[in-house]
């Protein structure tokens, strides 16, 4: 018979599987392959021994492991019972041998049973379990045992899966005859479709609860998130009313301090600007130098002051009126149209913040001199394009309080005196 072509028959895979078992026991190093063929010639016939000589080891693994974990499964059973009950002594205890079932039947060259003591069985007499009934909740055991094993291994056929099944979770005592499946059929097939479907029933409900979890995770998140949003905006709307506040405050002590310069004579203002000069000079240079310099820059600003003095001036004491250094300069244009004032924001980008008011011959409250004073309290300087606003600007220019200046002619004359006024100030009438 070719050696390739043969099928163990479940009896004679226990039997091979027993003594790989002792084999192993004694030499744990050998290779599976030759395990399997030492034992092969041991316990089964010459015409019953398999070809094991290309054999690979994922061949024989699932049989394999599936009968030696039956096999650990039952030593402990026996070690545990042993525990609990030992025999009297001098008595000898016979087991009978068991009938192999007609689809499990060995043939006829089957070598004989091997000794009780050594081999591990996985029958136990037809007499001792035709009496015995399973209750409900050993039934439902018995069948998840060997649906898991079917699970575990597909090749097992249902019958095989049941007689194991019963040795894993049945007590010895309890153990019943499954030499056929229609010994069990009438109950093992509905309590394996009560178990799937009470798996599916397990599954569906994980699954609802995960879902519902989920769900909450996203509500939750969702109303942090909302509640985060709101609270960003509670923080900007607050930020923003600061920096208004700050804004304004800044714009009071800025108008308050221009005030106080121009009412301040010109020489202390000269002398002023002078000593503060001469400090920061002076902290950069030795003690040696400090005495000269500081007596030439008294010289200097009092040389300054008495030219001042000497310098005629107008009806109306004048003034320096320069940018301010820690903002955008506010400037008020009165008299320009839209197109204007789009022209002069985009030349001063980034320079100059422009507050625009309309002429009076627009119409509107909010425009003219009326516009001029409502609209331009806080600007740092006022410029009225003479060319077309009314009297009203002039006017009203004497009650605004700001630095003033009237400009003739088109924007380009606009943009050359704004240019030359962000360079270094220019001297204007008081207003």
């Amino acid at each position: 018979m070719n050696g390739n072509r043969i099928s163990w028959k479940p009896n004679e895979q226990t039997a091979v599987a027993n003594e790989v078992h002792r084999i192993w026991q004694r030499d744990p190093s050998i290779h599976i392959v030759l395990a399997v063929d030492q034992a092969q010639r041991a316990v089964l016939d010459a015409d019953r021994h398999r070809n094991l000589r290309n054999a690979r080891p994922n061949e024989l693994k699932p049989w394999l492991d599936r009968e030696l974990e039956t096999i650990r499964a039952m030593a402990e059973r026996r070690a545990a019972a042993d525990s609990l009950f030992s025999a009297p002594p001098n008595v000898a205890v016979i087991v009978p041998p068991t009938p192999a079932p007609d689809d499990a039947a060995p043939s006829s060259s089957e070598p004989a049973a091997t000794n009780a003591d050594d081999a591990v069985t996985d029958e136990t007499p037809k007499a001792s379990r035709k009496t015995t009934h399973w209750r409900d909740v050993e039934k439902r055991a018995v069948a998840e045992k060997a649906l898991e094993m079917m699970e575990r291994w597909p090749d097992m056929k249902k019958l095989e899966a049941f007689r194991k099944a019963q040795e894993l979770v049945i007590e010895p005592e309890r153990q019943r005859d499954i030499s056929g499946w229609s010994l069990i059929s009438a109950w093992a097939d509905p309590m394996v479709d009560l178990i799937k479907t009470d798996r599916e029933i397990a599954e569906a409900q994980a699954r609802e609860e995960r879902e519902r979890i989920e769900r909450e995770n996203a509500e939750r998140i969702e109303h942090e998130a909302a509640q985060q949003a709101r609270r960003d905006a509670e923080a900007r709307e607050r930020e923003e009313q600061e920096a208004a506040t700050q804004r304004a405050i800044d714009e009071r002590v800025e108008a308050e301090v221009q005030a106080r310069m121009r009412l301040l004579p010109f020489e202390s203002l000269i002398r002023m600007f002078a000593l503060k000069v001469a400090r920061e000079a002076i902290a950069a240079f030795s003690d040696e130098l400090q005495t000269s310099i500081m007596s030439s820059v008294i010289t200097a600003a009092a040389e300054s002051v008495q030219r001042a003095e000497t310098t005629p001036s107008d009806d109306e004491a004048s003034h320096l009126v320069v940018r301010p250094t820690n903002r955008l300069p506010r400037v008020g244009v009165v008299g320009l149209l839209n197109q204007q004032e789009h022209d002069i924001e985009r030349a001063f980008a980034g320079r100059v913040s422009f507050v625009f008011v309309k002429s009076q011959r627009e119409g509107g409250n909010a425009h003219g001199g009326h516009g001029m004073l409502d609209k331009c309290r806080t600007c740092d300087l006022v410029i009225s394009m003479t060319d077309h606003v009314g009297a009203d600007v002039a006017a009203a220019a004497k009650k605004l309080h700001v630095p003033f200046k009237e400009i003739g002619g088109k924007v380009s004359a606009l943009k050359s005196w704004l240019n030359e006024w962000l360079d270094g100030g220019i001297a204007l009438k008081a207003a």
